[in-house]
């Protein structure tokens, strides 16, 4: 009526089983009654554990109400808490009791659609919370020592398969030869192997090397020359210098002034 937040909205909000009017009305009695019975606000959602001084039907209805698996899996109703042994012994009669307060019924369709919007809200805000909590768990789980060692592995595998995948492509590419690095050879080439000597020069071979095979029966030497190389050889053998023309220099090499 006056635009107020519920009091233990704080507490409630947490727990999607308590979402309508009702379960709020319960939920706050039971806040109440363990203030009228301890004598201190309950500053958390729940109870742990209650007091063994306190009596047996008063902590039944306590943890009916504020215990985790209640307030988890469904708060009693109304008519459930009438029918406890805590206020079986009280008899409430409503028949021929008029009630004092007169409300219009303009005013009447106003609390009604007040209560539907304030229960379609808080459902929405529940499901923001509990969207919350989930994304929570799971950065925390993923922040964890196991998690990250975990996925530090699975990068490292995955990693090496890479490689083993870019070393074995050459081999497939090279019809199956193991193609031989620039690096690997001029390595070879240039690291000695120590406490091995270097092996020594083959000798030249002394035999002559093998005739050519013969034409004809005749060796090559014995084949006619052909004509063209006859006619060089012996235009060759003719050649003197007396029969060159003699030739006159003129020095152009003075400048003209």
């Amino acid at each position: 009526m006056l635009g107020i937040p519920p009091y233990y909205k704080q507490f409630y909000s947490q727990f999607r089983k308590i979402h309508s009017s009702e379960s709020i009305d319960v939920y706050s009695f039971g806040h109440l009654l363990y203030e009228m019975v301890y004598g201190r606000q309950l500053n958390k959602s729940t109870i742990d554990m209650l007091p063994v001084s306190s009596p047996a039907e008063i902590r039944s209805v306590l943890e009916s109400i504020l215990s985790v698996e209640a307030c988890k899996n469904g708060l009693p109703t109304l008519e459930g808490l009438l029918i406890h042994p805590l206020f079986a012994d009280e008899t409430v009669t409503t028949v021929g009791i008029k009630p004092q307060l007169k409300i219009p019924s303009k005013l009447k369709e106003t609390f009604r659609q007040y209560k539907e919007a304030m229960e379609r809200k808080l459902k929405e805000e529940q499901k923001v919370i509990s969207q919350t909590r989930r994304l929570s768990k799971v950065k925390a789980h993923h922040s964890s020592d196991s998690e990250r060692r975990r996925r530090k592995l699975e990068a490292r595998k995955k990693s090496q398969m890479k490689l083993d995948i870019v070393e074995e492509s050459p081999d497939k590419s090279g019809d199956g030869m193991t193609p031989t690095t620039p690096a690997s050879n001029t390595s070879s080439a240039t690291t000695p192997v120590t406490g091995v000597p270097p092996a020594p020069p083959m000798a030249p071979s002394l035999e002559p090397p093998p005739a050519p095979p013969m034409l004809n029966g005749k060796s090559p030497t014995e084949a006619p020359a052909p004509a063209g190389r006859g006619a060089l050889l012996g235009s060759i053998q003719d050649f003197s210098k007396s029969k060159l023309r003699k030739s006159v220099t003129v020095d152009k090499s003075n400048p003209k002034i």
